[in-house]
């Protein structure tokens, strides 16, 4: 596993925690 796929659904999930806020 890359680092990209290991930190890109983390990202992810953050962006659209705080696009809900």
């Amino acid at each position: 596993m890359t680092l990209a796929e290991l930190i890109g659904p983390v990202l992810w999930k953050i962006v659209v925690e705080v696009d809900e806020t």
